[in-house]
């Protein structure tokens, strides 16, 4: 159920998001794919935004977190948390949509400092 408005959610931005865009910038939906079992392929969208000025260059990721990116061992944290490392340490700016009570902390904002601003969640 939750892939299903996972990705309703993400299909929507993209929608809501593409007619504010100027026409130097494009959104754009991207897929994580891993295999869990020899029969079951996992696909984890995200958005992506572009910028055309100087050619193609990604310039902000935009994910809503999952189950499986908030789940200690999963193949889907693991993924999820390479990504997070590499768009963190690129010039791509990072948006983390988390819309589930439970799981790891699984933000780039530190857990005490997103409690300290936002208050108790």
């Amino acid at each position: 159920m939750f892939r299903g408005l996972r990705h309703g959610l993400i299909v929507y931005l993209e929608e809501a998001l593409q007619p504010r865009l100027s026409e130097a910038y494009y959104a754009d939906i991207g897929h994580r794919v891993w295999v869990e079992t020899p029969h079951d392929e996992v696909r984890e969208p995200f958005l992506q935004i572009f910028s055309r000025l100087e050619g193609e260059r990604l310039v902000t990721t935009v994910e809503v977190l999952s189950p499986s990116n908030k789940t200690p061992g999963s193949p889907g944290r693991d993924l999820y948390l390479r990504k997070q490392r590499e768009v963190l340490g690129s010039q791509t700016n990072l948006v983390e949509i988390d819309l589930l009570r439970g799981g790891e902390h699984t933000t780039a904002v530190p857990f005490d400092l997103a409690q300290e601003r936002a208050g108790a969640f």
